[in-house]
């Protein structure tokens, strides 16, 4: 099919495009399911929910960073010491109730 569409251009880009369509059809049939909703990633949550009182919380996650010093290559580490992030993950209806 690819070769058909436009010789070797066409097999390269068959491919990625039917897995975009077939991804965005499977976003379009599970917003029908389920509903539309917006999922957030942050690191302050009360921000978000502030602005969407009907947010709820569906993950919480800490980086504790232990193994990760400050990587530099100009100059020495200022820190040795770990900095854990914490990062949540909210879903908001659509509708924000």
């Amino acid at each position: 099919m690819g070769w058909s569409v436009g010789g070797d251009t066409g097999m390269l880009l068959v491919g990625p495009l039917l897995g975009a369509l077939g991804l965005l059809a499977c976003y379009a049939l599970a917003s029908r399911v389920v509903g539309p909703r917006a999922a957030f990633a942050t690191a302050v949550p009360d921000v978000v929910l502030k602005r969407a009182p009907g947010a709820t919380i569906v993950g919480h996650e800490v980086i504790s960073d232990d193994d990760e010093p400050e990587r530099v290559f100009d100059r020495a580490p200022r820190r040795n010491k770990a900095i854990p992030v914490e990062i949540w993950l909210l879903q908001v209806p659509a509708n924000g109730s």
